[in-house]
């Protein structure tokens, strides 16, 4: 897969100490290393009652559910859970830039900027607004798909801001005929330009953040996603009822906000691409 593919030879270029630029799916030759015991002590380090959210949602009789948690995890003993030190990921201070052949029959671009964490809330959701000003949130949309899909330069073309409990990165990524890589790069770092230039109309603006505001509620319509987000927001540290404030972060988002993120996070672009090898 073009995409896969492209996220984790750039992974691997931006990240240099952290274990981002690792494959959470590993490797044949890390797979093929990895013991029973290494799966065991994985399970009792961290699969202990300090390091565990139970989130059940539904039309469920409270009385009932308690009684059968408790019963359940009765024998559930508390050990102490200690995490592994994860060094922090320096900021790049250049323009890193690699070309990677490969028998794929497209070419790729990833191009990513240094991102933030999960609890810095106070840049998390404009740059959740410039994702979806440059690309569309959910569906394509934005600066980067109006521009390269109306030239027919692209196949694909997107953003993602990727958080995790360490700082993620902003990344945009597309799919493109080979002769066509270097238009498509340079479209994509001016509209950075542009985005760091603030130069963002109220339309754009209130259009994206309504989108947004629909997203959120979209993402919590079933019991499993409401789950889910209760379970790892208090896992977290956000607090079980995080999502619920949700929409106040959305809605006070400014376009000086997004203006301060773009010229905060995108520079120094860390720019991948794979192309087909020539015939």
């Amino acid at each position: 897969d073009w995409r896969t593919e492209i996220e984790r030879l750039w992974r691997q270029l931006f990240f240099t100490v952290s274990p981002y630029r690792l494959s959470p799916q590993g490797t044949p030759e890390t797979l093929q290393r990895l013991q029973r015991q290494d799966v065991v002590a994985f399970y009792q380090r961290y699969v202990v009652p300090g390091n565990m959210v139970l989130a059940i949602v539904g039309d469920i009789d409270p009385v009932h559910i308690m009684a059968t948690v408790e019963k359940t995890f009765s024998t559930f003993l508390a050990r102490p859970v200690a995490f592994p030190e994860v060094l922090a990921e320096p900021s790049p201070t250049q323009v890193r830039r690699q070309v990677k052949q490969t028998q794929k029959q497209v070419a790729a671009i990833y191009i990513g900027f240094p991102g933030v964490n999960l609890t810095n809330l106070a840049d998390r959701y404009p740059l959740h607004i410039l994702d979806g000003i440059v690309s569309g949130l959910e569906l394509p949309g934005g600066w980067l798909h109006t521009e390269l899909r109306g030239q027919q330069l692209v196949y694909v073309v997107h953003a993602v801001n990727w958080m995790g409990l360490e700082s993620g990165y902003f990344g945009i990524y597309a799919a493109t005929q080979p002769d066509k890589v270097p238009t498509v790069v340079d479209i994509i770092l001016r509209n950075m330009e542009k985005a760091r230039a603030g130069q963002i109309s109220d339309e754009e603006l209130a259009s994206t953040k309504q989108m947004a505001l629909v997203t959120a509620r979209l993402r919590r319509q079933a019991n499993d996603q409401t789950a889910g987000d209760i379970a790892l927001n208090e896992l977290y540290g956000l607090g079980y009822d995080f999502s619920d404030q949700e929409q106040a972060h959305l809605a006070r988002v400014t376009r000086a906000d997004v203006q301060r993120v773009a010229q905060t996070y995108l520079h120094h672009p860390t720019i991948m691409i794979t192309t087909p090898e020539p015939q």
